[in-house]
């Protein structure tokens, strides 16, 4: 997440720069050892049924990214990213190939590692620009309302949108599901387009067993059956 009521990042061109700079299928394949999936700068993953599938895929093109950087008369940048193993176990290595990858677009990231004690209160909402991490959410709805709406308490961005909020507000109120599923669409395709965040890969949760347990069900959103398997979980005899 960038901050969007700073400079630089609050030039959409500066964003998509950034946006084409980072090479994902290479964070995917060395970062998380091929255990995850490319993501494509809106946070609702394809496991999720409100996914939208019909995003064109964002990639790795540092010409684009220069292009970009042209047309926001900066030919050069250089960028702090802020990063700590508490916002995401690989995220100081995330930052560090960020800053290789940035390289031939004409962009210098120096990643700076911050302390793991006090990265949310004092990092986290506070420097323009950090590693953060989100597990999934029971609803598209939720995941929107908790961190892309104007007001939410999470909007880690600071982005606003009246349109977006408008069509969330919206997506409440409608009883059909396949008229919500469109607006979520929507709203998905709102946060890739504008909204000043990257969200490069999707992790996918390994969880593994001896074969005397029993009853453990997988969940999308987070590792351990959702944090409920001591609920969920028996040993057979």
């Amino acid at each position: 997440p960038m901050d969007a009521t700073k400079e630089p990042f609050n030039s959409p061109d500066v964003v998509l720069a950034l946006k084409h700079a980072l090479d994902r299928e290479q964070m995917v394949k060395l970062l998380m050892a091929g255990f995850g999936r490319v993501g494509n700068d809106h946070p609702i993953a394809a496991s999720d049924p409100s996914f939208n599938p019909n995003i064109a895929q964002r990639a790795y093109d540092p010409d684009k990214a220069r292009f970009h950087l042209k047309k926001a008369g900066k030919s050069d940048l250089t960028l702090e990213l802020h990063a700590a193993p508490v916002a995401f176990e690989q995220a100081v290595n995330t930052a560090e190939l960020f800053a290789q990858s940035a390289k031939p677009a004409g962009i210098t990231i120096n990643v700076k590692r911050e302390p793991d004690d006090g990265y949310w209160s004092d990092v986290w909402l506070k420097k323009p620009w950090v590693a953060s991490f989100w597990a999934g959410r029971p609803s598209a709805s939720m995941m929107f309302s908790s961190v892309y709406a104007s007001g939410a308490p999470w909007n880690e961005t600071h982005w606003k949108n009246d349109s977006f909020d408008r069509r969330l507000t919206e997506s409440r109120s409608l009883a059909d599901p396949a008229k919500r599923r469109e607006v979520y669409f929507e709203l998905q395709q709102m946060i890739h387009d504008e909204c000043p965040t990257i969200i490069p890969a999707f992790a996918s949760w390994i969880d593994a067993a001896r074969k005397e347990v029993r009853g453990f069900v997988p969940n999308p959103n987070f590792l351990l059956s959702d944090h409920r398997v001591a609920e969920r979980v028996w040993l057979s005899a």
